[in-house]
């Protein structure tokens, strides 16, 4: 950790760095080993996870036939300069699940190919402006002070409707995750809205603009693998990541032949690493996963439980939350007075304090279920919320709880 302060600490700590609680028990700092739903710190002990590596280990960690898959790889081949067939497969396999599709490009997380589908949608538009509904990626084009890049309010038709009519004829493309995204640390996570998504469709339509999916986050999570696939929407280009790999690094851009054909000499889009093959095998067995077993249908389920299961333990408790999202991204949502504001990061901080003590992990309260926790993992989990919600009514009861607080405050 004293290393890590001095020259790399930037990182995600669920404890925000302080290492030991009042209790005597360690807080999680850095994880040594990951399998299935467990993560295991540099001392051994396990935590039930939540974070899913950003949402990347849909399937679990270290998987056996992924893990399997990328290991073979690594004994028959690696980067080449020159295409592979396994990336060939890899096209046709995605390019058959998602109607519309019919090219595909690679990189090795989600803003590579956001960043790809805004150049595409400049270039073949010959217009500069990209209208986007939430977080796309850390690059420049998604910074707030790009001003060839204008943010709308997701969900808002209205919004949409009067920024074409602000710059009529300039707007290139609408980029939007379509399900689930976020909008804080209590929320919303809101479902797909299937009346705006058609109406955003129809209005890029009209106006010459093109849709872009963001499906980094739903791709192979949600309903049928996908928001579109569910809907029966067809964006003109869609970006893939995170349960793609199953936990290897790749992303993927799809769309239509007419746009890549286009516009691909003029992106200059040549990132060393887009043809790595141990990620294509990580990928196609992912796939092939998807499309036998659903997991997206037994993670949907699993997360309906649990939210189900947290809301009753909030009520017989008598906490004022409920919990906000979907089955595949929830967090809980506390309630306060308008003129209490400082009561939400308190009870949030508190309660992620009792759920780390007692060995499970959030991201500052969100949960990202996986189709490696089992029942035995839910009943775990719901233990612990039972623990950790009485414990949180008890403190507030006795207004005792600013003083048991350990950790900075969730702000």
């Amino acid at each position: 950790m004293e290393s890590a302060y001095l020259k790399n600490y930037w990182f995600y700590l669920p404890s925000e760095g302080v290492h030991w609680s009042s209790s005597g028990s360690r807080y999680p700092l850095f994880v040594q080993e990951a399998k299935g739903s467990r993560v295991y710190d540099t001392e051994a002990r396990a935590y039930l996870d939540y974070t899913c590596g950003w949402g990347a280990c849909f399937l679990g960690h270290a998987e056996p036939r992924i893990a399997q898959a990328v290991a073979d790889s690594l004994h028959k081949r690696a980067l080449s300069g020159l295409p592979q067939d396994i990336e060939i497969e890899l096209t046709d396999r995605l390019c058959a699940l998602f109607p519309g599709a019919e090219m595909a490009l690679f990189g090795k997380n989600g803003s590579d190919v956001t960043t790809a589908a805004v150049r595409m949608a400049r270039e073949f538009c010959g217009r500069p402006l990209v209208l986007y509904g939430g977080y796309h990626g850390w690059h420049d084009w998604n910074d707030s002070d790009d001003k060839r890049a204008i943010p709308f309010a997701p969900g808002n038709i209205q919004n949409l409707v009067h920024l074409f009519g602000r710059y009529p004829g300039q707007v290139a493309a609408v980029i939007l995750e379509p399900a689930a995204w976020v909008g804080g640390v209590e929320g919303p996570v809101p479902d797909a809205d299937p009346d705006f998504l058609k109406d955003v469709s129809r209005l890029c339509r009209r106006e010459g603009a093109l849709l872009i999916f963001d499906e980094i986050f739903t791709g192979f999570r949600y309903r049928k693998g996908s928001v579109q696939r569910a809907l029966d929407i067809r964006p003109d280009l869609t970006c893939l990541g995170k349960a793609l790999g199953a936990g290897s690094p790749i992303s993927a851009l799809l769309g239509s032949r007419r746009i890549f054909t286009a516009v691909m000499a003029k992106i200059r889009y040549h990132p060393t690493y887009k043809g790595e093959p141990h990620a294509f095998a990580a990928a196609l067995e992912a796939i092939r996963i998807h499309e036998t077993e659903k997991p997206c249908v037994d993670v949907w389920n699993f997360g309906s439980k649990l939210m189900s299961g947290i809301d009753t333990l909030c009520r017989r408790y008598n906490v004022q939350a409920q919990m906000e999202g979907l089955p595949i991204r929830m967090v809980l949502r506390f309630s306060h007075p308008r003129d209490d504001v400082a009561r939400g990061p308190l009870v949030r901080t508190f309660l992620q304090q009792q759920l780390l003590q007692r060995g499970l992990i959030t991201f500052r309260g969100f949960m990202m279920p996986t189709a490696a926790h089992s029942e035995d993992d839910l009943a775990e989990t719901l233990r612990i919320f039972d623990e950790s919600l009485r414990a949180l009514r008890q403190a507030e009861l006795e207004h005792t709880l600013v003083k048991q607080l350990e950790l900075p405050l969730i702000l």
